[in-house]
């Protein structure tokens, strides 16, 4: 170990698109934070989650987290789900349809 101080923190998790892709409308973060251990000299103030293999529906978990060298984080599991995008359904309905069909009274 070089004379670098080990350190232990909680750091947060940003989900970040690229440009080419558009942001889905429903997104489930169910983790927004894990706690971190490593070097203090690799030591990041957040942590980025590239999302844009899930726009079109799918779930991303701690394993798919890019760490810095020598870091880990100590307390989730790496099968534990960070984000859910739900597959999107478009309707096929016309707006206004099955809205008060008894508007004689």
């Amino acid at each position: 170990m070089s004379g670098s101080e080990w350190i232990v923190h909680d750091v947060n998790i940003k989900l970040v698109y690229s440009d080419s892709v558009r942001r889905p409308k429903k997104i489930n973060q169910a983790i927004k934070r894990v706690r971190l251990e490593g070097p203090e000299h690799h030591f990041p103030d957040r942590l980025e989650l590239v999302a844009d293999d899930i726009v079109d529906g799918g779930e991303l978990t701690i394993d798919d987290l890019q760490l810095p060298e020598d870091c880990e984080i100590t307390d989730r599991r790496g099968d534990a789900v960070i984000v859910t995008v739900p597959p999107e359904t478009k309707s096929h309905r016309p707006r206004g349809e099955n809205r008060d069909r008894d508007s004689d009274f």
